[in-house]
Formats: structure tokens, sequence, C-alpha cells
């Protein structure tokens, strides 16, 4: 069965199979997700095609949102549980860098903030009204660069093209955020 879900901007299309042995439904996304449901959130889904909201903790929670708390779940266990090699010391330096390409909606700047904090970088990452993505991240040289290849390498995110300029330090950073 393939479904457009108009008003989910995490995916256009989404396909479900299921396993009749458990009830648990499974969503392949064009990001490259794997979610499963169980019967209840199809029957909101597909009910009466007007009820795409759950109850979650006595509030009402969007299909949206669902979609998007799974998936900023899925990046920070992504991060954490990352095996980060050994870096020596290297000079400290502070970069702007403008990532184009499917950037936007799909956990970009999320995963940016959480590595460069356990690489303890600093900076800040933020979405551009074109739909590309800015990061100004500080911190030594090997690690921003780890960061870099390491967004580059992942399959949900689409990098088509990366301008990186380099910048004076700033001693003032702090932390890095997600603006």
């Amino acid at each position: 069965m393939i479904c457009s879900l108009w008003d989910i901007s995490l995916a256009d299309t989404i396909v479900f199979g299921n396993n009749y042995n458990d009830g648990v439904y499974y969503a392949l996304l064009k990001t490259g997700f794997i979610m499963h449901f169980w019967r209840w959130h199809l029957l909101c889904i597909f009910g009466d095609g007007i009820d795409k909201t759950r109850i979650r903790g006595g509030k009402k929670m969007s299909l949206k949102s669902k979609f998007v708390e799974i998936r900023d779940n899925y990046v920070i266990n992504q991060v954490k549980n990352l095996k980060l090699p050994e870096f020596k010391s290297d000079t400290i330096r502070r970069y702007e860098v403008i990532f184009s390409g499917r950037v936007q909606k799909v956990g970009f700047r999320l995963e940016v903030c959480e590595l460069a904090k356990r690489l303890e970088l600093t900076g800040f990452c933020k979405n551009l009204e074109n739909g590309d993505v800015m990061a100004q991240l500080q911190g030594p040289d090997n690690k921003i660069k780890y960061l870099i290849s390491f967004m580059e390498s992942l399959k949900r995110i689409k990098i088509e093209n990366k301008v990186m300029k380099e910048l004076a330090v700033d001693d003032e950073m702090a932390e890095f955020v997600k603006r």
C-alpha cells in the first residue's frame, strides 16, 4: 500500500507493509528511515481521513510531530553511540560552512549540534531561507574536518555543495547551539 501524506515534510511517500503475527506495520520513508507503527496508528491515519493526531501524556500530538520526535531520537542515539576516533592535538580554527542540498527537515542541524558537542566544538548551526544550512564551527581543525566528512557520509542527507570560509577565532564562543 502506498500512501501520500501531504502534511508530512519529513517524507513525501511512505510504503507500508505489515507483519500479521505481531500487529506491527513497517514504513520505509524516502529519507531512508524505517519506522514501525502499531495498528492503532494506522487507524488514526486511515480511519476516517480526518484524525491525524494521537493522545500522548494528556496532549494531542500531530503525526508530523511524532515523526519529528522519532527522527530526533534516532539522530541523538546515532551520535551518542558513535565511536569517535582518537584526535591528536591540532590548531584551533573557526569556519563558516554553508551546506546545500537535502539539508533541511532531515535532522541535519540536530546531528551537527549533537556531534559538535561530543567533539567539544563551539559555534552554531542555522537554517537559511534559501534551503541551505549555515554552520560556524570552532575547535581543533581535525575535529571540524571529521564532523564535515561524517555529515557527508550520511545517506538521509544529501550535501550537493559546501562552501567553507575561514574566520578569525572567537574566544567568547562557549558552546554549540542550534538556532
